[in-house]
């Protein structure tokens, strides 16, 4: 120690300065470390973090809503447009349809004179079967039986009409009919039509005007196929063959057709729905127009009837609803 210089008052006053500095650098060692020293300057903000400066933090509230009004913006015109040019909903309309008698419920006597008239004419007229099926009931699907029954022998379809001669009507289950009774030349035998509604008008219903069968009456009984056949016939009651075994088992009846007027024997078993129902329609002294589907039975030896397709020559009204 005795060694050293004594102090000079330089040397004091450059000690007092590092000790008050020293005193200061305690004291701000002292201070809440959360309390700001004093402006911070870029260089001193860590280059890792993100701070944003206030700019920034506008900006990033504005986003999401500038984003929603750019979608609006393209969004919603193309929904009005939707909305606008969207087809609307049908309404659900319930359209009744036109009845079967309208036009003949509706018209005049005079203007029902004159449909049937134009209907006659017009088949008798026509110079195709193609157009003859626009006269008839169930249009062209009649053309297979039409050529069918016009290629038979000694049948030929008119071509001229001259003039109705009659024209009777009638009722059948509810629907009325027409008996017309015309002539394609004057002094020519007269052709029977047989008319039925449709709708807007009337038509021919051709297979009853012909008495339309899958076969023609003598091929039928020259051929005697043992599978059925659909035949318009006339039929009676008749007693049982004298011949015949077993005669209180079957009901008997005499067929025949307006081709010929001679008539053959038939027979079906008693007490079956067929024969009930044959045995109704049939007068006990008169024959009755059938519509039926006849065979020959080869163990019985006899024509045997099989099926009741309608009484009369006309289809089934239920083929009528359903045809149209």
């Amino acid at each position: 120690m005795s060694d050293l210089l004594p102090e000079s008052e330089l040397d004091r006053k450059h000690r007092e300065g590092l000790r008050k500095q020293s005193d200061l650098k305690s004291k701000r060692e002292r201070i809440d470390p959360q309390e700001p020293l004093g402006p911070v300057f870029p260089e001193q903000i860590d280059p890792e973090s993100k701070w944003p400066s206030p700019a920034d933090e506008r900006s990033r509230n504005w986003a999401p809503a500038a984003l929603i009004l750019i979608l609006a913006a393209v969004t919603l015109p193309i929904f009005f447009k939707m909305i606008h040019t969207r087809t609307p909903a049908r309404t659900i309309e319930t359209i009744e349809a036109p009845s079967l008698l309208d036009f003949i419920e509706n018209t005049s006597s005079g203007q029902l004179n004159q449909a049937i008239e134009e209907t006659v004419r017009g088949f008798m007229t026509a110079t195709s079967h193609e157009e003859r099926c626009r006269f008839v009931r169930d249009g062209l699907s009649q053309l297979p039986q039409m050529e069918n029954f016009y290629a038979r022998p000694g049948m030929e379809a008119s071509t001229s009409f001259h003039q109705i001669i009659q024209t009777e009507p009638a009722s059948l289950q509810g629907l009325p009919v027409y008996a017309v009774l015309a002539t394609a030349k004057e002094g020519d035998p007269a052709l029977l039509f047989h008319l039925v509604p449709k709708y807007g008008g009337v038509c021919i219903d051709w297979e009853v005007s012909v008495a339309y069968g899958a076969m023609s009456w003598p091929v039928f009984l020259d051929q005697k196929p043992d599978t059925p056949q659909q035949l318009r016939v006339y039929v009676k009651r008749a007693p049982a063959p004298l011949h015949f075994p077993d005669q209180s088992s079957f009901y008997f009846c005499l067929i025949e057709s307006r081709e010929s007027p001679v008539p053959v024997t038939a027979c079906l078993p008693r007490n079956t729905p067929l024969a009930e129902e044959l045995k109704k329609i049939i007068p006990p002294a008169a024959r009755q127009p059938v519509n039926l589907e006849l065979r020959w039975n080869n163990d019985l030896q006899l024509f045997e009837v099989t099926r009741l397709i309608h009484n009369f020559w006309m289809k089934p009204l239920e083929e009528e609803k359903k045809a149209n």
